[in-house]
């Protein structure tokens, strides 16, 4: 709404506070007043006015399970409903605690998604995972399977388990919940890192020496931080 001045003088006020809760020159002061409309500060003006309306995105709450392993290691996701195939590797690499080093796709049915630029000679027959949205593929309920190091081969479960509204007060992706570390990269698969479990919990272990030192110094399959999860969410989003 416009508001329509006229010319006229404010003597009966207090020029220097009209001046302070307006927030205009003195001379618009002296030379204008506001025809039909309260003077307020322009700060409680603009608290008054309705907030602005605007689409609300959707949100997927995910959950990530990677098969083969018991205890289950999973996570808990928010992230955009639309969010392309592309972008959700990358951040369920990094939440699940990956390191992006191998090559990955995702799989409906019969279809194979993941990047072509990966796969030259298209032996792999993927399509383009930077093309397609998740919220296109499946939604609550249904689920679609991330497969992570083709020779180790961790293929995770990715479930839809409810759909919400965007809160403004968050930033997606957001990682809300989870349990236990992923295995080491290159450890074999499953059987393999249920091997290297069983040497590294047992000091007596001929290969026990030999799994400590390959692993580091220490790794402990119970550990997961969300907290530290988030920081990495945070850094990736700059880069999405």
């Amino acid at each position: 709404m416009t508001a329509v001045f006229e010319a006229s003088s404010w003597s009966s006020l207090r020029g220097e506070a009209v001046r302070a809760m307006c927030g205009v020159s003195p001379l618009a002061c002296s030379l204008l007043r506001p025809v039909g409309l309260a003077l307020v500060p322009f700060s409680d003006y603009l608290r008054r006015m309705p907030p602005r309306s605007r689409p609300s995105a959707s949100i997927f709450e995910i959950e990530i399970r990677l098969r083969e392993i018991k205890p289950v290691v999973w996570r808990r996701l928010l992230v955009p409903a639309s969010i392309r195939l592309g972008a959700l590797h990358s951040v369920l690499n990094e939440t699940m605690g990956w390191t992006n080093s191998h090559l990955h796709s995702f799989k409906l049915d019969e279809r194979s998604f993941g990047d072509p630029r990966l796969d030259p000679d298209g032996e792999l027959d993927f399509e383009d995972e930077r093309k397609v949205k998740l919220d296109s593929l499946i939604d609550v309920g249904a689920f679609i399977t991330y497969e992570y190091d083709f020779g180790d081969s961790w293929e995770h479960d990715v479930r839809v388990l409810r759909r919400r509204e965007s809160d403004d007060r968050l930033h997606y992706p957001l990682c809300v919940a989870g349990a236990r570390a992923c295995p080491p990269e290159d450890c074999g698969g499953a059987h393999g890192y249920e091997l290297l479990l069983r040497s590294l919990g047992d000091e007596k272990h001929p290969e026990h020496d030999e799994s400590l030192t390959w692993v580091g110094g220490l790794f402990d399959p119970e550990g997961f931080d969300v907290n530290r999860t988030n920081h990495a969410l945070h850094t990736l989003r700059l880069r999405l």
